[in-house]
């Protein structure tokens, strides 16, 4: 039984965990001037989108999800390869991603068989897709424990539904530096545009936190280091009062290395460290970005964790 485990761009995993886990990841697209540019680490620059937003010149950039012709592209690539295959995306709340992935599922269930077939390879071509309900590492933290159970004599439908339901437990904090980028995703964020003018005009900087798809504020602090400190303070408490997965994320809108900068996010690098915890630190999306700014941050965690023991094949 060879399972493989495939994911988009906006999932902010590293470079080097997508290749050391063999995760498959399909690219977001990034429209630029009606230039499409496929946001797949080769021809698409992060760091020059963010600088473009500082310098307010990225009015015009759209973001489009992966077709359903992509992904049929994809899974027909991976059919012959792989036995069975768990497809996880962002949020269907935020993009096209998850229903365009099952979309090709339908689409190409006749011809998986065939080219199967044609192989002498008489078993299904199973793909189950999963809405993570959440975004960025987030999105990231899943997908990365899901390959880190695909290996043994575990059952598919099992780590399957163990993955869908872990969803639910997906955390993010989220603190935009710029505010002014939440009025154009209002819908999103639930954050009227007179709001969002007080506490520009006050200098409040919202907290908002990612979780079972929503999108809420839960705070807000004078000054973007304290905001951030309460993002982390939030996050630690989470981790001291259930069993979480043993990695966390850091997201920044620009050059990671400030991350190294802010106070607040080295303290709690430092409690993770000393708490055994693992973290990954990786540029944000352009899509979450050109809704939050540049020069925001955010933490994610998985607050419950899934046992091998719980995922063995009946005999």
């Amino acid at each position: 039984m060879r399972i493989a485990v495939v994911t988009d761009s906006t999932c902010d995993l590293p470079e080097e965990t997508l290749y050391q886990y063999n995760i498959k990841e399909i690219p977001a697209k990034v429209v630029v001037q009606n230039k499409v540019i496929y946001d797949n680490r080769l021809e698409f620059d992060r760091l020059e989108f963010y600088r473009d937003q500082v310098e307010g010149k990225d009015d015009r950039v759209r973001i489009e999800s992966p077709t359903v012709e992509e992904f049929l592209k994809l899974y027909r690539k991976m059919c012959l390869d792989f036995d069975m295959v768990l497809s996880i995306h962002e949020s269907s709340r935020l993009s096209d991603t998850v229903k365009n992935a099952r979309a090709a599922v339908v689409e190409g269930a006749e011809s998986f068989k065939k080219m199967r077939l044609q192989k002498n390879l008489g078993t299904p071509f199973l793909v189950r897709v999963i809405d993570s309900k959440s975004i960025s590492l987030g999105l990231g933290l899943l997908v990365l424990r899901a390959a880190e159970l695909v290996t043994g004599n575990i059952s598919f439908l099992r780590l399957a539904n163990a993955i869908e339901m872990l969803a639910d437990q997906i955390f993010v904090y989220v603190v935009p530096n710029e505010l002014v980028y939440l009025r154009s995703a209002k819908n999103i964020f639930k954050v009227s545009v007179l709001d969002a003018g007080f506490s520009l005009a006050l200098d409040l900087k919202p907290i908002f936190v990612v979780n079972r798809g929503e999108f809420k504020m839960i705070d807000k602090k004078r000054g973007y280091d304290l905001a951030a400190a309460e993002a982390m303070k939030l996050a630690s408490q989470q981790l001291h009062n259930k069993d979480s997965y043993d990695k966390l994320g850091f997201v920044y809108s620009g050059r990671t290395a400030k991350l190294d900068e802010m106070q607040a996010v080295s303290d709690f690098r430092a409690e993770l460290a000393g708490m055994g915890l693992g973290t990954l630190v990786s540029t944000l999306n352009p899509y979450v970005g050109s809704f939050i700014g540049p020069n925001s941050v955010a933490v994610a965690l998985i607050n419950a964790d899934i046992k091998m023991t719980d995922l063995v094949e009946l005999k």
